[in-house]
């Protein structure tokens, strides 16, 4: 099995119904009053790098959006930039299997989000046997 560098960077917490302004209205950036804590990854599974992408030497990063619930757990996995040839889906399911100590506001666990950036190096696409 081959690994990708995975980086997790924290967002705001989900929160409907505040627009940017004045707490009113369903569009615009999250509003929170108080102490936000980013979720912690505590673990994760590498994906594995595809037979086709690894004929075609792909490289490059897969960038995945998720929610982390309260519990810790990644929901709504979202694929914002791909690399195509079953990284994607590869990187997707891997990242549904992570464990995170959840975010929190206000000292209250609350649901999260993050960006997980999979770097694929070139490195892993060659065969080191052939020249």
């Amino acid at each position: 099995m081959a690994s990708v560098t995975a980086k997790v960077a924290a967002l705001e917490p989900q929160r409907s119904g505040f627009g940017p302004d004045d707490g009113g209205g369903v569009s615009g950036q999250p509003h929170i009053i108080g102490t936000v804590v980013a979720p912690i990854l505590l673990t994760k599974t590498d994906p594995e790098y595809s037979d086709e992408a690894r004929r075609e030497k792909v490289q490059g990063v897969v960038e995945i959006r998720i929610d982390v619930d309260a519990n810790g757990r990644p929901r709504n996995i979202r694929v914002v930039h791909g690399l195509g040839l079953g990284l994607d889906e590869r990187a997707a399911e891997a990242v549904a299997q992570w464990k995170f100590k959840a975010g929190t506001v206000n000292g209250k666990p609350a649901v999260t989000q993050a960006v997980i950036s999979c770097d694929v190096p070139a490195a892993i696409g060659v065969n080191r046997n052939s020249r």
